[in-house]
């Protein structure tokens, strides 16, 4: 999630605004963090995708930044927000982007056990 430069400045920035974020105990899922654990816990990263860009950080952050809250005020938000999405997957899909995304999912699994 925060393996982008721009989001850990910027996520430095929320957790100490918001009063609903603790920025000492709550930290974002790092690739280099997490797959390296995994394996060593026995499991095989498959996939590791982020998606959302400066559309999610915008428009879909209500619970986290408050003035959020008044898009739903705006005429037409829902296209607004459908055109934003769109174009942060577009963005996380460039070169070098592919992991900047502020969102993960990632699958992990156990290796099937091999019969002798």
């Amino acid at each position: 999630m925060s393996d982008f430069f721009l989001w850990r400045w910027l996520r430095s920035v929320i957790y100490r605004l918001s009063p609903a974020l603790d920025h000492e105990t709550e930290r974002p899922l790092l690739y280099r963090e997490t797959v390296p654990v995994l394996e060593r816990a026995g499991l095989r990263s498959e996939a590791w995708k982020t998606y959302g860009f400066f559309g999610f950080c915008v428009f879909m952050n209500s619970d986290v930044l408050v003035f959020n809250r008044a898009f739903r005020y705006v005429p037409g938000i829902r296209a607004i927000t459908r055109f934003f999405a769109w174009i942060d997957d577009v963005t996380v899909r460039l070169p070098g982007l592919s992991r900047a995304g502020l969102q993960v999912v990632g699958v992990a699994r156990k290796p099937e056990a091999r019969s002798p």
